[in-house]
């Protein structure tokens, strides 16, 4: 399955984004903290090549906060799965019709509210999450980052997008109200900006026969946009996303590798495709992710297989928040060196190889 990984704030006319620290860059992961971007893994776990605009390409290898991207990229590269592409030769033809579907949406801004109102709390969330890390200086890297000041909790302090924030919203439910004229145009200069983002990406996800991987905090915008269109797949996609997140959430909460090739052998890992079907399942509504179906799959590998309590490895793994602290990692470790030949435990464990391919990557975390 191929995935155009956005190239933020890339559009034909707004000039909205052209001074942003993030513009033209690839998606990042807006759960989980620290000095730096990194890429949103469990995301990239659902796909297998990736489409990048080249002036993304060429924008991370100088930006100090996107060398977690670097380094992934340069590992797909290296296995023939990445395709660099140059986006702005491919959509130039279609300026026009992207400048009428997003006139088109510009009739009734406050047909927004919902949308831009979730895109505003996710990134509060972020920065949320990046002011509670702990300012621990091993964890930076001093060859892009002066130790004396943190510049990246700085940089997302400062919004994703000047004006995209709750004065946006504001304007928004005031916009049938008597509104000062410059605030009424640059609040239609940060809609029009983003929804033109998502058209083009839109456009470019049909040309190039590829699903669209943006920053999270844009999905709202996507999925709204998908229901003006009547496009069923393009909201499954989101939703398909969506779940991901959760599922990686629920089980191992921030996921970084630390080492690249760690990554890759997952992504070539045949269970992949278990974990992906277990995703769309979730998207689709006939699963759920949360603790009762996750201590329900324990259970019956639990019923099916031997474990002693007094022999735990170390713990790769953690539902903490949802299933009272049951290490996933020590849990499934033994599970795998259990040597019983009853066919009802293979079933059981073949029917959750995607449940144990978690496992290794909560090890891989760790290592």
């Amino acid at each position: 399955m191929n995935v155009l990984l956005s190239s933020f704030g890339f559009t034909l006319s707004s000039d909205l984004f052209k001074d942003t620290y993030c513009f033209r860059m690839p998606p990042v992961c807006l759960a989980t903290g620290g000095h730096c971007f990194v890429p949103e893994y469990s995301v990239f776990l659902l796909f297998d090549n990736y489409f990048i605009d080249s002036n993304a390409i060429a924008n991370i290898q100088e930006n100090p906060y996107f060398q977690e991207h670097v380094l992934l990229l340069s590992g797909l590269k290296e296995l023939g799965r990445l395709k660099v592409i140059d986006f702005e030769s491919i959509i130039t033809p279609y300026k026009n019709d992207i400048k009428k579907s997003v006139a088109a949406d510009l009739n009734d801004l406050t047909s927004w509210i919902d949308a831009f109102s979730e895109a505003v709390e996710e990134w509060n969330q972020f920065e949320t999450i990046v002011s509670a890390n702990p300012k621990d200086p091993s964890n930076l890297d001093w060859r892009y980052i002066a130790p004396q000041d943190d510049k990246f909790l700085s940089l997302v302090s400062q919004g994703m997008v000047q004006g995209l924030d709750s004065r946006l919203i504001v304007n928004l439910k005031n916009w049938n109200k008597k509104i000062k004229k410059k605030y009424r145009d640059f609040t239609k200069t940060v809609v029009s900006g983003y929804l033109e983002h998502v058209a083009v990406n839109m456009y470019l996800s049909e040309l190039l026969d590829a699903k669209i991987h943006d920053w999270s905090d844009i999905g709202p915008l996507y999925k709204e946009k998908f229901i003006r269109s009547c496009s069923p797949k393009g909201i499954i996609e989101i939703n398909k996303q969506e779940k991901c997140r959760l599922l990686f959430n629920l089980c191992i909460p921030e996921l970084k590798p630390q080492k690249t090739e760690h990554f890759i052998e997952l992504l070539n890992d045949d269970r992949i495709t278990d974990v992906r079907n277990q995703i769309s399942k979730a998207a689709s509504g006939e699963i759920d992710f949360d603790g009762k179906y996750i201590q329900k799959i324990i259970n019956e590998i639990s019923l099916n297989t031997i474990f002693n309590n007094n022999k735990k490895q170390k713990l790769h793994g953690y539902c903490v928040s949802i299933i009272n602290e049951i290490p996933l990692g020590s849990f499934l470790g033994k599970i795998l060196e259990n040597k019983s030949k009853e066919r009802h435990e293979k079933q059981t464990l073949k029917n959750h190889d995607w449940f144990i391919l978690l496992n290794d990557v909560a090890r891989y975390r760790n290592q």
